[in-house]
């Protein structure tokens, strides 16, 4: 299964002036770079003013890692998800939507890098 970004799918914002999100209007022109960079200098804030375990601040690990792979960085995709996945089963529980979506993308990320996905067993 292709993995999508995050949890959800943001909308691309009319204007730049109240976007929650405003990477995804860079991930609609298609610039991936773009949105990764974008995903980067965010997840600090989100951290800072959300908490580094709220499932907002989750999302947003998970559109970096979606992102980075889409740039064209597999290897840090699955080191990303990686990473974000037993904070998902801490935070939200094994069988949660999202923690199935996470483990989804980290099995997708590691075939693509070419690495072996038993570690996710």
């Amino acid at each position: 299964m292709r993995p999508g970004p995050g949890t959800s799918t943001p909308r691309c914002c009319p204007s730049a002036s109240g976007c929650p999100a405003p990477s995804s209007c860079t991930e609609k022109a298609g610039d991936a770079a773009g949105a990764r960079d974008q995903y980067a200098a965010l997840l600090p804030i989100r951290e800072r003013v959300l908490g580094a375990e709220h499932p907002d601040t989750l999302t947003d690990r998970g559109n970096l890692a979606h992102w980075t792979g889409e740039a064209g960085d597999a290897a840090a995709a699955r080191d990303q998800y990686a990473a974000l996945l037993p904070v998902r089963e801490r935070v939200s529980g094994a069988e949660h939507p999202d923690t199935l979506t996470t483990r989804n993308n980290l099995a997708y990320w590691t075939e693509q890098a070419g690495g072996d996905a038993g570690h996710l067993n």
